[in-house]
This record gives structure tokens, C-alpha cells and sequence, in this order.
């Protein structure tokens, strides 16, 4: 072989070498390569792997160390928690979930960002290094009323979280719990021991009480406890000398001497009141001692006793039904000077005798002692007995604006608390007293807007002749007042004067009354009687003028509207039954007349009728001569002019009559008035 082959032989073969072991270099390297790239692929999956929050030595919720728990009592957990695993994560969100019976406090969670999704308290935390953590105080508030031996579960915490590895390609989320294991005890129990009783809301523990009188037991059942109470049960026992009105007594069941009630809870801090509504027996004896027994039981817990407050029976007299009236001796109105006759009734309506029984008669300054005495004196006075006594008091004189002239009574005895009136009041008139002795009584007949003739009397004009005697200062006043005057001395007003009308007709009511309303002042009305009616139906008319020329047919009064004016003050009285001429009647006719008039306006106005006016001015002395025996104290006439008091003659009183024919500017010279 020559050496040309050799070396190329050695060439070939050295390149084939060198190829080789080139070749087994670059297999060595990529071996080690591959080694490498699948140790970081086991690394990355493994830290991508490993749970971040499973290292119980870090990663832990902190227990209370008290196992039983109050209501209305915090409890205080404690998360704590780190990053125990290989990698960084994401959107850290701490789930810890709120135990039914549990309110969360949120003020121990300043500076979280956090929510509160139904029972569920989500804190987001956020990226989370390896190795960084935190702890988390988890403060939870027990509801104010528990049941004894509720368990309350420990929170359940749960770690949520994002991962991401590029390395190994992968991502998403993970969860990671605490499961604590276990829960707290609830220590709770009601407490009713502030429950108590008390009478008529007076808060005595002693009441002294006497035959008859009512009063009402009221018991506040409070539950000052931690736990509702169940199925409560009162009963109050020793209800002795108690009567129990069933229609009031709703909230207990009355059985002898014992009434009960159950209500099936009371939840804590709240109360509910019971009202037992009694009455002392009437055959209870003095002195008798109630003290009622209140006993409360709650199932499973003791019960509690509370006593009443005590209620001691007395008997006493009792005088708070004596009453006093006061007449006018004169009748009507009261003027000064006058005598007011005072009757005192004293009664015992207690149940037991009264001695050394003192009355005193208190007197106001407008009274004095006129006849017996204002004090006296009873030895006893047995229960259910009375006793009256009597004086006479006169109204001071010189009174000339209305006043009030008032007296009441005190009494005592040895056995009772002394007893004091109310004040009886009578009015007492203002008036200078009257020294004219003339007194203008003014007869009219109808008040109508248009008069029909010259008999009758225009609204307007009575209007004037009111305003007239008003601005004259002139008072009216009735018969009756008149009456007084003559037979008892009574006061009369300073200008006194009296406004008659004969017949009855409607526009008296109609059209006069408003005007005496809008003046003040009063009216005497004489009724043709038989010719009232009751009602609109059956109002009649004028048919005793029927055939006479030139009267208009005009409504009469109805009883209504005459009892209106009778309330108001307005008299009634007498112009016969029938409007008949008494004058030329027989006895007998003319006492059936007045008779039959005067029993109708007495029944209809509750007042006396002693006066009749003469009808068509018909007198005659037989007709007076039988006055009295028909049950009258006068008659009236028409005319005649000004009555002078100091010769008067009640058979036929005086008036002056106003009607159509008078001027209305004459009368002040008519009536002379001053």
C-alpha cells in the first residue's frame, strides 16, 4: 500500500474519530439538557402543586378557651394565616362563615376591604407572597336571648385563591379550608324575679280599703333574663273578702279563692302586665288583712313567690251624699236683701254609726245669718241614716251687678275623715232699687213684618220701641216678678217695665222673639189655650176674630216653640181657653176657662199661671169676684195707661197699648219714660 493510502487511510479514520466522539459530546450535552428541563417541569409542578394554607402550624383559627357562651356575650376568634406553599398567589379571599344565632362586629375589622353576603363574611385580601401572612380578629355578638344549651357552631374558613405557572403552562383557582370541629355551649336562663305586684298603680304596700270599694291588682311579669321563657304560669292565692266583676276580669280565671293566668313565653327583656280587677265583700269585717300570695313558674326552672301589697278593710260613716238646698223664699229671681232658705241633709251612707257628728254651715260674703244658726251638732248617727237642719240666710243689700251668692258645709265625726261640700250657688240680680213706683206695662198684639191693620204692630217699630227702653235703661221683668214685689217686698230693677202680648200668635216667635233675644230682654205671652196646637200639623188659626172686618187670618203659636221661649226666660200666661167675653159668661163658664187655661200652660211650662188678661178687654166685677176661687191672683187689662204701684188693683192691672196707631217717635212721651 503506498503511503498516498496510508494517509488517507489515517485521514478517513481520524475524522471518523474526531466525527464520533463530536457526535457523542453534543448527545452527552443534550442528555444533561433533557435531564434538567424534566427536574424543572417536576420543581414547577410541584411548587404549582403544593397547597398554600394547609400548614396547620400557620395557617390556623385561634378558639375561645371557654367552651359555654352567654347571650349577648362576644366571642372572639382569631384567623391567622400564612403562605405555606412554593408560589406567589393571586386574589387571596378569606371566606369565614357567621354562625346562625350570631351577629358579626364589624368595627374589629377596620381597614379590610370586605363584604357580607348572607352568613358569609368574604375579606379579599389579595397577591400573597410565599411566606407572607397576617391574622384576622373575627368578633361575633350572640343574640340577646338564647335557649340554655343551644350549641353555636365554630366559624368554617375558607382560603380562596388564584395560581399561575408559565413554566408548566398552568393556572386557576384553589380552595383551601379550616374545619374547626366542635361548637360553644349557650349558658342562658330567664329571670323573672323582678315581677311584682302593686294596687291602683300606688306603689303602698299598704292600702286601707272599705266595703264595696273597687280596685285593681296589676302585676308586671318582667323576663330581666338572658333566655325566653316558656310556659309561665301565675297564680295569685288568699283572695279572701274579694268579689271579681267577670266582665272586666279578661287576663285571669277566677276559681274561689284563687284567679290564675298563663301566657306560653316571655321573651327576654320584655314584660307583659296581668290587670285583676276586685272589690272588697260586703260582709268583710273591720280590720280584715288581704295579702294575696303571687306565685310564678316557668317549666324546667324553680318557681318565685312575691307577696301583694296589703289591703286592710275599714269601716267608716261616710258623708259624701249629704247635700243642702237653697230656696228663694220670694220665688224667681234673687235680688238684694232677699231671704234664701238653706236646708241641709246630712247623711250617713257608711257602714257604721257616726259620733259627735259636727256640721258647719260656711258662708260667703254675700250671705248672712238670717233665722237659726249655722252649726250644729249630732250625738250619733246611725248607718244609713239622715238629718236635716235648716236656717234662713239673707243676701247682703245695696247688690247692683249679678253676683254669686254661695255657701257649702263641713262635717265631721270621731270615726271618719272630715267631709267638705262642693259650693251651692244662687244668683243674686243686680239692681238699684226701684222707688218710682211706676211701672209702664205695654200691651201689644201680633209682631208682624207688614201689618194687616192698624191693631197690630210692625217688626220695625218693636225693634225701635226695645231699643227705645234699652237706651232709657229699662229692665224687663214678668207678673210673677211684679207679684213678688207687692206681696214679699222682692227687688225689682230701678226702671223696670213689662212687654205683654194677647192671643198667641206664631210671629211672636218668629219675628218679636229675636228682637227680645238681640235686647235682652223677656216677654209675658197670654195664650188662647184651645187654640195651641202640638205640632205644624195641627196649628190653628185666630177664629175668634173670624167675622170681625179688617183682621187678617193670622197662625197661632205650637207648644214647641212656646216651650223654646220658656226655656229662654219668656212667661206665659192666661187669655182664657177659648177667648171668650168673661164679662158676660156665667160663673160656671167663666171658672171652666181659666181653669182649663191655666192647667194647660202649667202642665206644658212647669211654672206657676196666676195672671189672665181680660179677653176684648171685658171686665166686669162679678167675673173678678170669682179670680181666687178659679186659682188666679189677677186679671189684666188692655189699657188704662201707666200702672202706679202704690194703688194698684190686681183684678185689673194696667197697661198701655202699642200698636199701628202710634208714632214710634211718641214712645218716649207714651211711656213716659225718664
Amino acid at each position: 500500500m503506498n503511503k498516498t493510502v496510508k494517509i488517507f487511510l489515517f485521514i478517513f479514520i481520524a475524522v471518523i474519530v474526531i466525527a464520533g466522539t463530536y457526535l457523542g459530546v453534543l448527545g452527552i450535552i443534550k442528555y444533561k439538557k433533557d435531564v434538567q428541563y424534566k427536574n424543572l417541569i417536576k420543581s414547577e409542578t410541584e411548587k404549582y402543586n403544593t397547597p398554600n394554607f394547609k400548614d396547620s402550624s400557620s395557617t390556623f383559627i385561634k378558639l375561645p378557651e371557654n367552651k359555654e357562651i352567654e347571650p349577648s356575650r362576644f366571642i372572639n376568634y382569631e384567623i391567622n394565616y400564612k403562605n405555606s406553599g412554593k408560589q406567589d398567589i393571586k386574589n387571596l379571599t378569606i371566606e369565614a362563615s357567621i354562625p346562625e344565632n350570631c351577629t358579626l362586629v364589624e368595627r374589629y375589622l377596620k381597614g379590610l376591604r370586605y363584604s357580607i353576603n348572607s352568613d358569609k363574611l368574604l375579606i379579599k385580601i389579595g397577591n400573597l407572597g410565599v411566606g407572607s401572612g397576617d391574622k384576622i380578629n373575627l368578633i361575633l355578638l350572640t343574640e340577646s336571648s338564647l335557649d340554655n344549651g343551644l350549641k353555636i357552631p365554630y366559624p368554617s374558613i375558607k382560603f380562596k385563591y388564584f395560581k399561575e405557572n408559565k413554566i408548566i403552562a398552568k393556572s386557576g383557582y384553589f380552595n383551601d379550608d379550616i374545619i374547626s370541629e366542635g361548637s360553644l355551649t349557650v349558658k342562658s336562663s330567664p329571670d323573672l324575679s323582678g315581677t311584682y305586684i302593686i294596687i291602683d298603680s300606688s306603689g303602698k304596700d299598704t292600702l286601707e280599703k272599705t266595703l264595696g270599694d273597687e280596685f285593681v291588682y296589676k302585676v308586671v311579669l318582667t323576663n330581666n333574663g338572658n333566655m325566653t321563657a316558656k310556659n309561665i304560669f301565675l297564680k295569685l292565692s288568699d283572695l279572701k273578702n274579694l268579689n271579681f266583676p267577670d266582665v272586666k276580669n279578661k287576663d285571669f280565671t277566677i276559681n274561689g279563692n284563687t284567679a290564675s293566668a298563663s301566657i306560653p313565653e316571655l321573651k327576654a327583656g320584655k314584660e307583659k302586665i296581668f290587670y285583676l280587677y276586685a272589690a272588697i265583700n260586703k260582709d268583710s269585717a273591720n280590720n280584715t288583712e288581704i295579702v294575696p300570695m303571687l306565685e310564678i313558674n316557668v317549666k324546667n326552672f324553680k318557681s318565685i313567690s312575691k307577696t301583694a301589697p296589703k289591703v286592710i278593710v275599714k269601716l267608716f260613716p261616710v258623708f259624701s251624699d249629704s247635700s243642702m238646698k237653697l230656696t228663694d223664699r220670694n220665688g224667681g229671681s234673687t235680688y238684694s236683701g232677699e231671704i234664701v232658705d238653706a236646708m241641709i241633709v246630712v247623711k250617713n251612707t257608711g257602714q257604721m254609726t257616726a259620733s259627735n257628728v259636727k256640721v258647719k254651715l260656711n258662708l260667703s260674703n254675700l250671705f248672712s245669718i238670717a233665722e237659726g244658726q249655722t252649726d250644729w251638732e249630732i250625738n250619733k248617727l246611725e248607718a244609713g241614716a239622715q238629718a236635716t237642719f235648716n236656717c234662713s240666710l239673707k243676701v247682703s243689700d245695696g247688690i247692683t251687678s249679678d253676683k254669686n251668692a254661695y255657701c257649702n258645709f263641713f262635717i265631721s265625726s270621731d270615726e271618719s275623715a272630715s267631709f267638705t261640700s262642693g259650693n251651692y250657688v244662687i244668683k243674686v240680680t243686680g239692681a238699684k232699687p226701684f222707688t218710682r213706683y211706676v211701672i209702664p206695662i205695654i200691651g201689644f198684639h201680633e209682631v208682624e213684618p207688614v201689618i194687616g191693620n192698624p191693631i197690630e204692630l210692625s217688626s220695625g217699630c218693636f225693634d225701635i220701641l226695645c231699643a227705645t227702653l234699652k237706651s232709657y235703661g229699662y229692665q224687663t221683668i214678668s207678673f210673677q216678678d211684679l207679684l213678688d214685689y207687692l206681696d214679699y217686698g222682692k227687688s225689682l230693677p230701678e226702671k223696670p217695665v213689662i212687654l205683654s202680648s194677647d192671643d198667641g200668635y206664631q210671629d211672636i216667635y218668629t219675628y218679636a222673639f229675636p228682637i227680645l233675644k238681640k235686647y235682652g230682654y223677656k216677654m209675658t205671652v197670654f195664650l188662647v189655650t184651645n187654640l195651641i196646637g202640638n205640632s205644624e200639623t195641627d196649628r190653628q188659626t185666630n177664629i175668634f176674630d173670624k167675622n170681625v172686618s179688617g183682621v187678617q187670618v193670622r197662625p197661632m203659636l205650637i207648644w214647641p216653640e212656646i216651650k223654646a221661649m220658656n226655656r229662654y226666660g219668656c212667661e206665659f200666661l192666661s187669655h182664657t181657653a177659648n177667648h171668650i167675653r168673661l164679662g158676660s159668661a156665667s160663673a160656671d163658664q167663666i171658672l171652666n176657662e181659666l181653669a182649663v187655661s191655666k192647667n194647660a200652660i202649667e202642665s206644658h211650662s212647669g211654672k206657676p199661671c196666676v195672671f189672665f188678661s181680660w179677653p176684648y178687654d171685658n171686665y166686669s166685677d162679678t167675673a173678678a169676684s170669682l179670680i181666687s176661687k178659679a186659682g188666679y191672683r189677677g186679671g189684666v187689662v188692655y189699657g188704662g195707661g201707666i200702672e202706679d204701684i202704690r194703688a194698684i188693683d190686681l183684678r185689673k192691672i194696667r197697661r198701655v197699648p202699642i200698636n199701628g196707631y202710634n208714632d214710634a217717635a211718641g214712645y218716649i212721651k207714651l211711656l213716659n219714660l225718664q
